[in-house]
């Protein structure tokens, strides 16, 4: 029986078009690493510790696995990072949340759910800190307290689309594959969580398509459709 619902965050809880996000995101960044006399390599090599962290492999936490190729090409900023980063994250990041417009059904998405003694994570690809998650949950009146377990660059050694991400989290969480549903608007990184047993609800309002894959979730719907589908789900005793 379902009793853990794992949840997407950007596109899915956070209704928002991922490409513009993410365009915004970097503007922001360049502006905050501005000082740097080669920021535009600075930010290429940031990019490339992104896709670094997408292929971890190792025993090593994405946060590391980040830190050190960046740290690599820029030794430089090998004392101050993270931490301004963290402090980006703390600050100037927020900006991406002003005028955010919702319509807060995300919210009641997670209430009903709690209120019917559902386990929450917030299965986000872990390429954020733990502060990032904070503030962009804060946008639609969410907070990290609503979650058992948020995946983060700090507690994670894998991304989405690879299974071991998620098998890490039921290991976490001490859950099996047929106690939880995985809700996501991505075709492939969201669903692939079926490869392990784990039933899979696709979001379709700014649901991503992928090319040559032919995951088929249980269920979809629009986020309004979700919140129909929570409400009719079983309390858990």
């Amino acid at each position: 029986m379902i009793n853990t619902i794992l949840f997407d965050l950007d596109g899915t809880i956070l209704q928002m078009d991922t490409d513009e996000f993410v365009n915004n995101y970097y503007n922001l960044l360049m502006d905050e690493f501005g000082d740097l006399e080669n920021v535009k390599e600075f930010f290429k090599e940031f990019n490339n510790g992104y896709l670094a962290m997408r292929d971890n492999q190792s025993d090593k936490t994405n946060k590391v696995v980040f830190e050190e190729y960046v740290i690599s090409k820029f030794p430089e900023l090998s004392e101050v990072l993270y931490q301004r980063l963290l402090d980006f994250y703390s600050t100037t990041f927020n900006k991406l949340g002003e005028g955010y417009t919702d319509s807060k059904i995300s919210k009641q998405v997670i209430e009903v759910l709690v209120k019917k003694g559902y386990k929450l994570v917030l299965a986000t690809n872990p390429v954020f800190p733990l502060v990032a998650s904070k503030n962009r949950l804060s946008w639609v009146g969410l907070n990290v307290d609503d979650f058992e377990f948020v995946t983060t660059i700090e507690n994670c050694k894998r991304c989405k689309p690879s299974i071991e991400y998620f098998n890490d989290v039921l290991k976490k969480v001490d859950r099996s594959a047929e106690q939880c549903l995985m809700i996501g608007n991505d075709e492939y990184e969201d669903l692939v969580a079926s490869e392990l047993g784990i039933k899979t609800y696709l979001v379709e309002d700014h649901v991503i398509r992928r090319e040559n894959v032919n995951f088929k979730p249980d269920f979809k719907g629009s986020l309004e459709d979700l919140l129909e589908f929570c409400k009719e789900l079983p309390k858990i005793k």
